[in-house]
């Protein structure tokens, strides 16, 4: 037990808070906290009251008897632990021997004499057993104590004093009044019909209690710890709102004529105000829950503390109160504070640039909750003259609906020239070229269902078959399968979902947390990877869709027998030097290659089925960034340009061949070609299907 308290010993515990010394006359409050006597009787002169002691730490307040500070229990386990590693430190070399400082005389100490706690020096510590009373005490030198061979002897010599009867122990425990008491207590006040037992028997019960209570408050504590990570991720979300929002008006203002600028600052102004007004919420509550994390974790830490290393008799002393502090915090702590639900601002810009109408151009407004918000929902195919433009599409149901001229200008300020984009290290050549390409629009699926409570947000999507397809909503945590129609046929929940493909039976799910999930053509749930691969993205590979491979950062893996990896290839250049990248938006070929959206480098890159990169695409471009990736039955690659609300097609060696044009459709993300050459596209909260077709249209 003596190396158990040893062990759990930190400067901080044994430290008081307000002097940062160790403790000189523990004492504790009502609170478990606890704090030097003359420390708190300084504190407690500055709050210029006699009746409340407000703590330090958690301010919560302890009610004074008239005794003051004195009044407060003494907190003999802290002090006890004390002197228990003061008589096992270097310190103890200090001490003088108590029998000659009883004539005045200061002699160091030799020893120490285990029975009755008092310092020797050499001459003591040698007659000490040679008189009556100390003929069977044990001593032990001062470098034998330093040892630690007496570690236990000293622990459970170690006694709380009665408060009441100076020169007794607390050796017995009331059960009757549920007290300890002393010798002198049990033969002058609790004699009489008071069930009298020893403490070991008493100890067992209030442990089991403590123990119970502490269980209880456990679980509040993993609440609340979860809880300031929900915080976390919802201030996140609002920086993230904070600056597409602010780059979206920054944008208009850029591209405008100086007039607008004022408009625009203006509601930037008023942005900021909404986004500081929903800060001060959260760190409002924040700081609610840190509050209540501090409180919960000192008072269980000291609980903890008391009934693992405690002795027994300081067990029964401190019980009484621990019992009645956990009870209180166990009714009285509420593991959540409600968060008022929240949901981005959104602006309108207005397509008129008349002088008498710059006013108008924004038109700032703070969102609803996303409970009470109004907005189109529905699983129809709907025409694209009717698509709104919004900000991000990371953002939810509530985002601006901006009108689409917004686009249309950028494009014209841009002046993008057709034909730019080359192959790294190789130059356009027309003998390339498969034929011009081009889109035939069919229609485009609003993908909000009813029952969501945010407006999606399309973070992947895959064909299962050549009549259906399912994207991931990760603003919703689901995954939703669509026919060629429009028409929703599934929807399944799915915590962290990010990504998702299809094999020729299997669905697989890449989450957030680096685990993938396997699940059946009816959305069952079949397998769960048992380990984490770091980031990743599944994508199936094969004519037949019978691999699924696991592209991470320096690697890709193939996975059978679904969810175990039973190949890695690390990716290499065309000299063989292994590389890393950041592949996003994967894409299978039908020659069993896979195409991929490179962040590190900003290319495209084909990579064979040994992780060979064969071919690489970068655009001559400062701004752009390559974004969702689709091939057809011909190998041409398609590539979203995310900024331009363009597709740029390459061949198969990434040759640039065209860029296409897509009417009202704004911010592409993910891409999904099926065998018979139809396009999927999402934005938005939409899916925008089209026909690949041979000649431009």
């Amino acid at each position: 037990m003596a190396e158990a308290s040893l062990s759990t010993l930190t400067d901080d515990f044994l430290t008081c808070n307000i002097c940062l010394e160790i403790y000189q006359e523990p004492k504790i409050l009502s609170c478990l906290h606890s704090f030097c006597r003359t420390c708190l009787e300084k504190h407690l002169d500055k709050s210029k009251s006699n009746k409340n002691l407000i703590c330090p730490l958690c301010r919560e307040v302890t009610l004074l008897k008239q005794e003051r500070v004195e009044g407060l229990k003494n907190n003999f386990f802290i002090q006890n632990l004390i002197d228990f590693s003061i008589s096992t430190s270097t310190q103890i070399k200090e001490k003088q021997c108590s029998y000659c400082s009883l004539i005045e005389k200061s002699n160091p100490a030799f020893g120490k004499c285990l029975t009755c706690g008092d310092f020797l020096c050499s001459e003591c510590y040698n007659r000490h057993t040679l008189t009556t009373e100390t003929f069977d005490h044990e001593i032990a030198t001062l470098a034998e104590l330093q040892s630690g061979i007496y570690n236990e002897k000293l622990r459970s010599s170690q006694h709380i004093p009665c408060q009441e009867h100076k020169k007794e122990f607390l050796r017995y425990f009331c059960d009757t009044c549920d007290v300890p008491v002393c010798r002198d207590c049990v033969i002058l006040g609790h004699r009489q019909g008071h069930d009298i037992i020893e403490p070991s028997k008493a100890i067992e019960k209030r442990r089991l209690e403590i123990g119970c209570l502490l269980e209880g408050l456990n679980g509040k504590l993993e609440e609340i710890k979860e809880r300031s990570a929900t915080l976390k991720e919802e201030e996140s979300r609002v920086d993230v709102t904070e600056r597409d929002m602010s780059q979206l008006i920054q944008g208009a203002t850029d591209r405008w004529v100086e007039m607008i600028r004022k408009e625009g600052n203006k509601a930037q102004v008023l942005l900021e105000a909404c986004i500081k007004k929903r800060r001060e919420e959260l760190v409002t509550t924040r700081s609610k829950q840190d509050e209540k994390l501090l409180l919960l974790k000192k008072s269980t830490e000291f609980c903890q503390k008391v009934v693992r290393d405690g002795l027994e008799g300081e067990i029964i002393f401190l019980q009484q109160m621990m019992r009645e502090r956990l009870s209180f915090l166990e009714t009285s702590v509420q593991s959540t504070d409600a968060l008022t639900p929240w949901a981005p601002p959104t602006i309108q810009i207005s397509k008129m640039l008349d002088e008498t109408l710059v006013q108008n151009l924004f038109r700032f407004e703070e969102s609803c909750s996303p409970t009470t918000q109004s907005c189109a929902k529905g699983n129809t195919a709907v025409n694209y003259e009717h698509q709104e433009t919004y900000l991000s599409s990371s953002m939810p149901k509530s985002l601006a609906q901006s009108c689409p001229n917004l686009d249309e200008v950028a494009n014209n300020d841009q002046n993008l020239s057709k034909g730019n984009g080359r192959s790294k290290g190789k130059k356009e050549d027309p003998k390339d070229k498969q034929g011009s390409v081009g889109l035939v629009r069919m229609l485009a699926i609003n993908c909000d269902a009813e029952e969501d409570v945010n407006r999606s947000k399309l973070t992947s999507v895959a064909w299962m078959n050549e009549d259906s397809f399912v994207v991931v909503d990760e603003a919703n945590g689901k995954i939703k399968q669509y026919n060629t129609n429009g028409k929703l046929l599934h929807s399944v929940k799915l915590k962290n979902v990010l990504t998702v493909t299809c094999s020729k039976t299997l669905i697989y799910c890449g989450l957030s947390s680096g685990q993938i999930k396997v699940l059946n053509a009816k959305f069952d749930i079949l397998d769960v990877a048992s380990q984490k691969y770091g980031y990743c993205v599944p994508v199936a590979t094969g004519k037949l869709k019978s691999r699924v491979l696991l592209l991470g950062s320096s690697c890709m893996n193939v996975v059978s027998k679904e969810t175990e990896i039973s190949k890695s290839m690390p990716y290499t250049d065309t000299t063989g030097k292994q590389i890393k990248m950041k592949p996003m938006f994967p894409h299978c070929c039908r020659e069993d290659k896979v195409v991929v959206s490179d962040w590190d480098s900003g290319s495209v890159c084909v990579i064979n089925s040994d992780g060979r990169i064969s071919d690489t695409y970068e655009k001559e471009s400062s701004t752009w960034l390559p974004g969702g990736l689709g091939c057809d039955n011909k190998n041409n690659i398609f590539i979203a340009d995310y900024y331009s609300n363009e597709l740029i097609v390459l061949n198969s060696k990434c040759r640039y061949l065209t860029t296409l044009k897509m009417p009202n459709v704004y911010n592409p993300r993910c891409m999904a070609c099926s065998d018979s050459n139809k396009l999927l596209i999402t934005f938005n909260n939409s899916v925008a299907m089209f026909q690949i077709s041979k000649g431009k249209i």
